[in-house]
């Protein structure tokens, strides 16, 4: 599959940060770390209650919280996602990567939370995955 991407002027361009991974699916935000959150972020296991990444709202507009955006990517590979115990909070905080491939893979790769969409493409196709894109 062709990975379309568009020019950006690099001095207006918004960074998306790696914040929330479900199945095969990976969430960016251009959010802080400390804003971006979603329903029982802070429950583990998070496979069992942690949702998607809240979008930014009214509510947060009311608190002059500045406007954030969610990008959703699909992504496949030799990528195993981290130990079932922790949640969302703990990953985010660097307790483990949101994705690794596999001991018995002769490349490491290791895909922390905030990795920046970028970074998150080029590890994904080093562990030889890859990441499907839908551009409007």
């Amino acid at each position: 599959m062709l990975l379309l991407q568009k020019k950006i002027n690099p001095m207006t361009q918004v960074i998306f940060y790696l914040c929330y991974i479900e199945d095969n699916w990976a969430y960016f935000t251009t959010a802080k770390a400390d804003v971006q959150w979603g329903d029982d972020w802070d429950d583990a296991p998070y496979e069992c209650n942690a949702g998607t990444p809240y979008e930014w709202n009214e509510n947060d507009k009311v608190r002059d919280i500045p406007k954030w955006e969610i990008r959703k990517i699909a992504f496949d590979g030799p990528l195993e996602l981290p130990h079932k115990s922790l949640s969302v909070q703990q990953i985010t905080m660097g307790a483990a990567p949101w994705l690794s491939t596999p001991e018995w893979c002769n490349q490491q790769v290791h895909i922390p939370a905030r990795s920046t969409y970028e970074n998150f493409c080029e590890l994904v196709k080093k562990a030889g995955g890859n990441v499907y894109e839908y551009i409007r």
